[in-house]
């Protein structure tokens, strides 16, 4: 083989070389004039290992996908840096520089991660830049994200990575709509699902126009504005199909005829009470009059008493204590009657509130078959009718079978 034959083949294998070395290890822009190169150490933590994993492999991710840089690829972690340069923990300004210069890197991309309440966990992220202000960002996110090729990892890394950047140029909606499923259009179009009624997704920055639609539903309509890199939410109350907006389905109170019903127990209660009263004082009157009755010729009925003649000595002292027990004989005998009137009445009025609480068929369609309707359906009826006689009072259960 000629020299200029052999001369041209080995700078062939060599440019193979180099484009397969490219390829492999960059995986992303090279760096040059458009393409800055970029360290993405691991995110340190005390708590949160598989959560620190998986979020350093969305940024890294994420910085090899971005135009204009480079992912400048390295094994040491901050927590070994800071060790091996006998720095704080949480590396300060002058640690900084020093972890720069051992990177031999103008930028990286450092930062912590910690559980926070609810099941979340909480990312704080700092963008070194030699010679420069340092930028930072932070997240919180539920710590369920353990996988780094998770979208919702995938979206939080960029909405981190945009902040510190300065790149943002989108933001993600939120979207909640009870538990139901359905689908989100914005602007028009579709673009999400709605998964146990919550939806997430990217949006550019600016207003939209954002429709959920739900079986059964009436499709709910909003205007949102999404922010460059950050993360809006909007909260959709459904309204059933044919209901107005805003109607409320009216509360269930008690029907008129329970009212009523209970109205009747609370009177017939009030009245058993002074039935009660006024049958002790009568017995009270009764017991004292039995007394007198005892000590009158025999128990005479005091009120047409057997005298003594005129012309007894005893005459006038039976005359006037015959006429105090007769006084006292009638006075009982009207407070048993008002006794048996207010426990008569008492029980009446208790069993017809009773009658009519236990026989109410509700106010509502949803609280069941009407009173009515009951007693039209076919099979046995039974009804409570009250019973009232001059010895006793009660409630009497009839039924037709």
């Amino acid at each position: 083989m000629s020299l200029p034959r052999l001369l041209g083949f080995a700078l062939a294998l060599l440019s193979f070389v180099a484009t397969f070395a490219v390829a492999r290890d960059a995986r992303c822009d090279p760096a040059g004039p458009r393409a800055y190169p970029l360290y993405v150490l691991a995110v340190d933590t005390d708590d949160a290992d598989d959560q620190s994993e998986a979020l350093t492999g969305a940024l890294r991710s994420r910085v090899r996908g971005a135009q204009g840089w480079s992912l400048a690829e390295t094994t040491l972690t901050l927590s070994m840096l800071t060790a091996a340069l006998k720095c704080p923990k949480v590396p300060d300004a002058a640690c900084l520089v020093k972890i720069g210069d051992q990177l031999k890197a103008d930028r990286f991309v450092w930062g912590t991660l910690q559980k926070a309440p609810g099941n979340m966990v909480k990312v704080d992220l700092h963008l070194w830049a030699r010679g420069k202000a340092e930028i930072t960002a932070g997240d919180t996110y539920t710590e369920n994200l353990k996988d780094q090729n998770d979208e919702r990892l995938q979206r939080v890394a960029q909405r981190l990575f945009d902040r510190l950047t300065g790149s943002a140029s989108a933001g993600s909606l939120v979207v909640r709509a009870g538990d139901a499923g359905g689908v989100v259009l914005v602007d028009g179009q579709r673009r999400a699902a709605l998964d146990k009624g919550e939806a997430t997704f990217d949006l550019p920055a600016g207003t939209h126009a954002v429709e959920v639609r739900v079986q059964g539903y009436a499709p709910s309509k909003d205007s949102v504005t999404i922010a460059a890199g950050k993360e809006s939410r909007l909260t959709v109350s459904l309204v059933a199909e044919g209901a107005t907006p805003g109607e409320t389905t009216p509360s269930v109170g008690p029907s008129g005829r329970k009212v009523a019903g209970w109205a009747a127990v609370g009177v017939g209660a009030a009245l058993l009470i002074a039935g009660g009263v006024e049958g002790i004082v009568y017995l009270g009157k009764k017991s004292d009059q039995d007394n007198v009755d005892k000590s009158l010729f025999g128990g005479s009925d005091v009120c047409n008493p057997i005298l003594p003649d005129p012309k007894d000595p005893r005459y006038a002292a039976a005359k006037q204590t015959t006429s105090e027990a007769c006084t006292r004989s009638q006075d009982a005998k009207k407070v048993s009657t008002l006794a048996f009137v207010f426990g008569a009445a008492g029980a009446v009025a208790t069993a017809v509130g009773l009658y009519l609480v236990l026989t109410d068929g509700g106010s509502s369609e949803k609280s069941g078959p009407k009173f009515e309707d009951r007693t039209k359906s076919a099979g046995p009826k039974m009804r409570l009718v009250p019973e009232i006689s001059p010895v006793a009072q009660g409630l009497l259960l009839q039924g037709t079978f």
